[in-house]
């Protein structure tokens, strides 16, 4: 039975997680938690409940009902007590199965010296600590509308310069 999957995507979400070491062994993964779907106004929640309803209308069009499209309806545990297909349901169905696709960003975030948060400045060093770089997606203070491979490269080839650069002068 051919099957097709539409998956709403959330590229700019208002819920920020974090990241804490789990020791002081550099050899401990650290701990991250990503807080999904918890900015105080449920707008996360909100925007994906408004996208699975485009999806809806989406699935009613000519071009999908040629296949029979149609949502599957999943018993989630945990939202049985909600009707299907009503927000409610919606939003504990996200809580219960969301995630992400993306290649978590920020934690080593790029930013002005007045920014408190930020520990990576523009010429990607970070602050504090002599001789080290960051030239990864950690520096992003922000989620690309996309997939953070191309922007990460691009960082690279940007480190890549301006190291060449540093030594070129010495």
């Amino acid at each position: 039975m051919p099957a097709a999957s539409i998956v709403p995507m959330l590229y700019h979400a208002k819920s920020r997680g974090y990241l804490r070491l789990k020791s002081k062994s550099p050899y401990d993964v650290p701990l991250f938690y990503g807080n999904y779907f918890t900015d105080p106004n449920n707008d996360d929640i909100k925007v994906m409940t408004s996208a699975i309803r485009v999806i809806q209308q989406l699935i009613k069009m000519p071009a999908w009902q040629r296949y029979n499209a149609q949502l599957v309806e999943a018993v989630i545990p945990g939202c049985e007590a909600y009707d299907y297909d009503t927000d409610e349901y919606w939003e504990c169905f996200l809580r219960h199965i969301g995630t992400t696709s993306n290649h978590h960003v920020g934690t080593c975030k790029m930013g002005p010296a007045w920014d408190p948060e930020a520990v990576v400045g523009p010429d990607l060093k970070v602050r504090g600590i002599l001789g080290l770089r960051v030239a990864d997606a950690s520096i992003m203070p922000d989620l690309v509308a996309g997939h953070t491979s191309i922007p990460t490269f691009m960082v690279g080839e940007k480190a890549a310069a301006m190291i060449k650069e540093c030594w070129m002068e010495e």
